[in-house]
């Protein structure tokens, strides 16, 4: 005899379908209002705009590095006012140095492997160069350090003294050594701004689904958020906050929103 269960659906199961159904009728129109409340609140987007058509015509795919390989790339960075190399970040630990061009080569700029912690999504992740790179030389690094705790480390690196253009693993200087208790959500894409300040993307730490409350917090850890830093280090610049994470050489600009701010909206 073939069980109850096998074709035929339980009272739970009904009454389990017919709630589901009962859900959704109830929340359609409450999700349809607010959707049309949404719309008519929506700021007017200024800033770009979008082709009513596709363009006619179609693309290819080039080869633009012919010849060349990569091991685990994660990043490519020019070099402000250089249209002849191109710096392409290997999750490992080492950054590629290409010249560009009919036979594009390449070589080696910096290796760290012996200090990058690899693995998940831990490596080294991101680079970028100072705006002043062609007279101070200095280029930053975010990467997951192999040290104990795998602390997402940002550091200043600069090049070999003289014309060779490669950089020099021992001038590390270290600016935020944040502990990570997970080895994914890292975050590490790094940018200079307009105004002359570094960008910093950092991750939620790890686990999943913001589990261990990073975005909600602005009094923690370098966690969740993008950082602005002054890495000149102005004179009308903040100092940071004592906190265990921060080796220095670096000042806070004077215009974040959140200095002072133990709480953000009330939270």
């Amino acid at each position: 005899m073939r069980p109850w269960h096998h074709g035929v659906m339980s009272l739970r199961q009904i009454y389990s379908g017919a709630f589901f159904f009962l859900r959704q009728w109830i929340l359609l129109p409450v999700t349809l209002g607010l959707l049309e409340a949404s719309a008519a609140q929506r700021v007017a987007n200024t800033s770009l705009n979008m082709p009513l058509d596709l363009p006619d015509g179609s693309f290819e795919v080039v080869d633009a590095f012919p010849g060349l390989r990569f091991s685990n790339p994660v990043a490519m960075v020019s070099l402000p006012g250089n249209d002849s190399l191109l710096f392409v970040v290997e999750k490992p630990g080492r950054i590629r140095k290409v010249h560009l061009g009919p036979s594009p080569s390449m070589e080696t700029f910096l290796d760290i492997r012996d200090r990058v912690r690899v693995g998940s999504e831990q490596g080294l992740l991101g680079l970028a160069f100072h705006p002043d790179f062609e007279k101070n030389g200095w280029f930053y690094l975010f990467y997951t350090a192999s040290e104990s705790g795998a602390p997402n480390r940002l550091s200043r690196f600069q090049v070999v003294s003289g014309d060779s253009m490669i950089g020099e693993p021992s001038s590390e200087t270290i600016f935020i050594n944040q502990r990570d208790d997970a080895g994914n959500h890292n975050g590490g894409d790094l940018h200079f701004g307009p105004d002359g300040f570094l960008y910093v993307a950092l991750g939620d730490e790890g686990a999943a689904n913001d589990s261990l409350n990073n975005s909600q917090k602005i009094d923690a850890d370098f966690f969740a958020g993008i950082l602005r830093i002054d890495v000149d280090q102005r004179p009308e610049s903040l100092e940071p906050n004592p906190h265990p994470a921060v080796v220095g050489h670096y000042k806070i600009p004077a215009d974040n929103p959140f200095v002072g701010l133990e709480t953000f909206q009330g939270k």
